[in-house]
């Protein structure tokens, strides 16, 4: 997500002289002013320019789609409160686990780092 590479128009060549150059993340390159980008790397002043618009626009993305991933976790908060008040049996944890897993389906980026995780744990 954050990775240079996953700017348009920046390939492992490009991304290894951006990072060289100090620019080693895509905010960092969004923040930087082309002319220093340029200089430092030794891309031409129109690549950079292209460069630097092509990150601000992708680091505008990343911003909205972590924004909205905190709203599908603050979803999530108010089960596991409730499961935590009404106490914690040993059927309750593996309901808990369910409604969790229920839950984080439906959010791609959960998914991929926990659904494994909480997948293992109640199927094994």
């Amino acid at each position: 997500m954050f990775n240079l590479e996953n700017v348009n128009g920046v390939g492992p060549k490009t991304a290894e002289k951006l990072q060289r150059a100090g620019f080693g993340s895509i905010v960092l390159l969004a923040e930087a002013e082309y002319q220093d980008v340029a200089e430092k790397s030794g891309l031409s002043r129109s690549v950079a320019k292209r460069l630097i618009h092509v990150a601000k626009e992708t680091n505008q993305e990343n911003e909205t789609q972590a924004n909205e991933r905190q709203k599908e976790l603050k979803k999530i908060i108010p089960t596991v409160s409730q499961i935590l008040q009404s106490g914690i049996r040993g059927e309750s944890i593996t309901s808990f686990k369910q409604v969790l897993l229920k839950r984080a389906i439906k959010i791609p980026y959960v998914r991929k780092r926990i659904v494994r995780k909480l997948s293992a744990e109640l199927f094994d």
